[in-house]
């Protein structure tokens, strides 16, 4: 008996971004809007640079490409970068300004205490205004979905462990502007027909060289009793050397 191997070869589509990119006139209105911001806290304002730009412009490339929303390792050119990453999503075609996206960031403030060290959940608004940071870069992609993703990278990093009191500081006046974004609060990939946001539960945090990054996302299945809620977090540590661990937990409810 003789046998008779076939070797079949097959090609695989990987998912097509749509060609876009951030253009002068989003990277103008984030950089504004930052500065805004940085103005009511009395930092210094940010300037454009434009390889910060194109290094965002390729992880926001690469999230769009492998259906992904976390954050890169913040490195570039051997040194270590803040990063902010945000998504919107709807079942219609929208636009992402960068004023919006930048409200979404700083409205974290909400949950801050001032004069205190790092507090979960509030990284993104501590970068916009973080006072050591001075150059920014901002690139956005949109994936096959509609969906549409912003990374901006900062220069030196914020959110440095040690540094938060020396580094954020409250808004002129003590008053705290909220601006609203949408009614409801997003789920991700949710299926309304509302435009939803989903920002990165928290970008890096950093000592020593060391970074540390995690992402929270939240993925819903089924309807009635055969509905399962799986919420899956990672965190993602750099070491100083280069190794990277990642640690990764599930919580799962059904019903």
């Amino acid at each position: 008996m003789s046998a008779i191997t076939l070797q079949v070869s097959t090609k695989m589509r990987l998912p097509q971004i749509k060609k876009t990119m951030a253009d002068k006139k989003l990277i103008d209105e984030v950089l504004k809007a930052h500065n805004q911001y940085r103005a009511l806290h009395q930092v210094p304002p940010l300037s454009h640079d434009k390889h910060l730009s194109a290094h965002a412009q390729k992880w926001a490339n690469r999230l769009a490409s492998a259906d992904l929303f976390e954050h890169s390792d913040c490195r570039f050119n051997g040194k270590t970068v803040g990063e902010n990453i945000a998504m919107k999503w709807s079942s219609r075609p929208v636009e992402y300004s960068g004023q919006e996206v930048t409200n979404e960031w700083y409205n974290e403030i909400q949950k801050y205490r001032f004069g205190n060290q790092h507090q979960p959940g509030c990284g993104h608004f501590t970068q916009v205004v973080w006072k050591g940071s001075k150059e920014m870069g901002v690139g956005m992609a949109r994936d096959q979905k509609g969906n549409i993703i912003v990374v901006a990278n900062y220069y030196p990093a914020g959110n440095m462990l040690g540094d938060f009191a020396s580094n954020v500081f409250p808004p002129k006046g003590g008053s705290t502007v909220i601006t609203k974004q949408s009614d409801n609060p997003p789920t991700e990939r949710s299926n309304s027909k509302q435009p939803g946001f989903f920002v990165g539960l928290e970008p890096g945090i950093r000592q020593c060289g060391e970074s540390r990054s995690v992402s929270t996302r939240t993925v819903v299945e089924g309807s009635g009793s055969n509905r399962v809620t799986k919420t899956i977090t990672e965190e993602r540590i750099t070491k100083a050397d280069g190794q990277v661990i990642v640690n990764r937990q599930e919580k799962i409810v059904t019903g």
